[in-house]
C-alpha cells in the first residue's frame, strides 16, 4: 500500500519494511508486537480500506499506518511526531493485488452473511478463517 499526505508519499507492503529500531520503539511506546502489527496489515489490506475494518479504531490505525510507513522509508520520529499531518489530508491507496484480495474477502463475507443466522461479527472472522 501507499501512504500519501499531500506531496508527500511512503510505501508500507510489509511489516518486514518496517527497520528493526522501528520495530523496537513501536513495541516500546505502543506495546504492539511484529505478529500484532502484521495482523493489523493483513486486516487493512482484508478490509480494502481502514474504514471498512470492522470493530477498528480508525484513528489509531491511520496513525499507527503512517507512523510504520514514515519509519520504513527511514524516518526516525515517535509515534506522536509522526502524525504532525492533518488527517484530512492522508490516503491510503491499494495496489491492484490488495484490492483483488479486498474484493474477495467482501465477496466472502456477503456470502457468509446471507447465511440465516449469521451476525455481521461472525461473518467477518469466519470470511477472515
Amino acid at each position: 500500500m501507499k501512504i500519501k499526505a499531500g506531496d508527500r508519499s511512503w510505501d508500507l507492503a510489509a511489516v518486514s519494511d518496517v527497520p528493526l529500531w522501528g520495530m523496537i520503539r513501536i513495541k516500546r511506546e505502543l506495546g504492539i508486537g511484529a505478529d500484532g502489527l502484521q495482523n493489523l496489515l493483513s486486516e487493512v489490506t482484508q478490509a480494502g480500506s481502514v474504514a471498512s475494518m470492522p470493530d477498528a479504531d480508525e484513528t489509531f490505525v491511520l496513525a499507527l499506518l503512517l507512523w510504520m510507513a514514515r519509519m520504513a522509508g527511514g524516518e526516525r520520529l515517535g509515534f506522536e511526531d509522526a502524525c504532525d499531518i492533518p488527517v484530512r489530508t492522508i490516503e491510503i491507496e491499494m495496489t491492484e493485488e490488495e484490492q483483488a484480495a479486498a474484493a474477495a474477502e467482501a465477496q466472502r463475507r456477503k456470502e457468509i452473511e446471507a447465511q440465516p443466522g449469521v451476525r455481521p461479527t461472525e461473518a467477518a472472522t469466519q470470511a477472515a478463517e
